[in-house]
C-alpha cells in the first residue's frame, strides 16, 4: 500500500492541471481507503486466530478434565467393587456369628437349667 501511494504521488499526471491535481487526490484517497480496509481486514483475521487459539485451548482444557473424570470413575467402581466384596463377606459371617451367638445363647439355657 505504501509502495501503491508512493507511485500515485510520482505518477505522470499533470500535476500543473487542476484535473491532474484532483485525479491524483482522489487516487491518494482510493489508496488510503485501501489501506484502511486492509488495516480492518488484518485486524479481523487476528481476531479471529486469537478466537481460534482460545477455543482450541478451552477444548484441550475441556479434554483433559473430561479425562479426568473418567479416570475418577474408573476409580471409584473399583472402589465400589471393593466394597461390594467386603460387604458381601461381612454378611456371611454376620450370618456366622449370629448362628454362632444362639448356640451359645442355648449351651447356657441347658446349663442354667443343669444347675
Amino acid at each position: 500500500v505504501a509502495k501503491l501511494r508512493q507511485a500515485v504521488k510520482s505518477s505522470d499526471l499533470d500535476s500543473v492541471s487542476e484535473a491532474g491535481s484532483e485525479a491524483r487526490i482522489g487516487l491518494v484517497k482510493q489508496v488510503d481507503a485501501l489501506a484502511s480496509l486492509v488495516r480492518d481486514k488484518e485486524a479481523r483475521i487476528h481476531r479471529l486466530e486469537t478466537k481460534l487459539r482460545e477455543s482450541e485451548e478451552g477444548r484441550t482444557t475441556s479434554e483433559i478434565r473430561c479425562n479426568n473424570a473418567l479416570h475418577e470413575i474408573d476409580r471409584i467402581k473399583g472402589d465400589m467393587q471393593s466394597l461390594s466384596h467386603l460387604i458381601n463377606h461381612s454378611e456371611g459371617r454376620m450370618v456366622e456369628a449370629t448362628s454362632a451367638t444362639r448356640q451359645i445363647s442355648m449351651l447356657q439355657s441347658q446349663l442354667d437349667e443343669k444347675e
